[in-house]
């Protein structure tokens, strides 16, 4: 009888870890532990599951605005911060704060200093203090000062309403929570914008928080808006703002012109130089007077040579008349020469160019949606398709060593092990077979 034409030779091996896996299923369902083929030692894990997830190194094609985001801006915001030097009761020098809400009324018949007449430079005008004790101007997402605080005083000029108090005393801080936490990962992170756009910080990444402390602090040399990102949680010493929890922005400023006349008359040199020189008439005057009794004893001597007697007495009288009329007619020139002359000191001051003190950008971020915010950006659709795909099927990625690497096996999902170490009784090519499976990279569906 004949044999076959063709054979066909077929090599094959043990699946160690199929058949080890059949076991551990025997050995489970029958709980008999010796049955156990091998177990799982140390390795080192570069992808494995979410609770071991680092981030992930790679970027997507864009970040994208998707509707997320946190307004810190007040209702009534932007505020208007001045700093600026001042005289208290006491006739010492302070540094002062005032702030209104731009589009706030203070009192009524009392309108807020406009945005329009802040960057035409007439603020110092507008609340009638000289331009070079101002120190600065600024815009933040509230005030910095408390309207009810027993030291904080409305101050009313002309038409314009402002709240003042003095600086130290405006330690106001704007308060924001949810019920919901917010944290930057690899599919969303949290920016925080100013109102012209400019990011300022990106919060760190699966550091959540659902709090948000917001401080302005203005000093001289600068203005600034502080963020503390919380988690209502927990408590906050201050090591906790090493964790990246705080950011500082620099508030938007405005200028500051200088103006001679605003300064001559408003710092006080206009009334000295006036009262000193009522002072000089009313002593010229006195020592007119003063001098008449010389002019009268001329006079007398001028008279006893005339006519001695009589003539004497008329010398004297008129002598003393000539000096007092000579003394009141001089005074009144010298008050419409100084008159004249103050008259053409302040329209020469007037006349003076006016320089830009405390120089400031435009009125670009002046917009309905001008805010200080954090704002959620995510990964366009086809970038997180992708991402979320790879993290499903091959895990995350991680780079975490354990001295026993089972419980994350059980786990089931995509895993990737390095170096991991395989016991039991099993054959070393079995071993080797296990570990170079887990190194290449795998994915467990775990059924139960």
């Amino acid at each position: 009888m004949a044999g076959p034409n063709v054979n066909t030779r077929i090599r094959w091996h043990v699946d160690y870890y199929l058949t080890g896996e059949y076991w551990r299923f025997e050995s489970l369902r029958q709980q008999k532990p010796a049955r156990l083929l091998y177990t799982l030692g140390a390795g080192r894990i570069k992808r494995g599951p979410s609770s071991l997830a680092r981030p992930d190194p790679s970027p997507p094609r864009k970040w994208t605005f998707s509707g997320n985001f946190i307004d810190l801006t007040n209702s009534k915001g932007p505020a208007v911060v001045v700093l600026f030097n001042d005289k208290n009761t006491n006739g010492d020098t302070v540094i002062k704060i005032a702030s209104w809400w731009l589009n706030d009324t203070i009192t009524p018949g009392f309108q807020p200093i406009t945005i329009e007449d802040i960057y035409s430079g007439l603020t110092e005008e507008c609340m009638g203090i000289d331009p070079d004790a101002v120190i600065g101007i600024y815009f933040a997402p509230f005030m910095p000062i408390t309207t009810n605080n027993p030291k904080t005083h409305q101050y009313l000029n002309l038409t314009y309403g402002w709240y003042e108090t003095q600086s130290g005393q405006g330690n106001v801080t704007s308060n924001w929570s949810s019920s919901a936490y917010y944290q930057t990962t690899d599919a969303i992170k949290w920016v925080v914008l100013d109102p012209l756009g400019t990011t300022y910080a990106t919060m760190p990444w699966h550091v959540k928080f659902n709090s948000i402390e917001s401080r302005i602090d203005i000093g001289t040399s600068g203005a600034s808006l502080i963020l503390t990102l919380l988690d209502t949680a927990e408590s906050y010493p201050h090591q906790h703002l090493a964790e990246g929890r705080r950011v500082q922005i620099p508030l938007i400023s405005a200028p500051v012109t200088s103006n001679a006349m605003a300064s001559y008359v408003l710092s006080g040199k206009q009334e000295y130089d006036r009262a000193m020189a009522t002072i000089q008439q009313e002593q010229n005057f006195k020592s007119g007077i003063a001098n008449a009794g010389t002019g009268a004893i001329g006079g007398a001597i001028a008279g006893s040579a005339a006519a001695p007697g009589l003539g004497t007495v008329a010398g004297l009288v008129g002598g003393a008349a000539s000096s007092v009329l000579g003394s009141y007619f001089s005074g009144e020139v010298q008050k419409e020469t100084d008159r004249k002359s103050f008259e053409a000191l302040d329209k020469y001051t007037s006349n003076q160019t006016s320089s830009v003190i405390i120089s400031a950008g435009g009125t670009a971020w002046v917009s309905s949606n001008s805010k200080w915010m954090l704002v959620g950006l995510t990964r366009d659709t086809e970038s997180a398709a992708e991402l979320s795909a790879e993290q499903s099927e091959l895990g995350y990625v991680t780079d975490s060593y354990k001295v026993d690497c089972s419980t994350v096996v059980a786990t089931g999902g995509g895993l990737r092990i390095e170096g991991l170490e395989v016991k039991g009784n099993i054959p070393p090519e079995g071993k080797a077979y296990i570990a170079a499976l887990f190194a290449r990279g795998v994915h467990l569906d775990i059924l139960t």
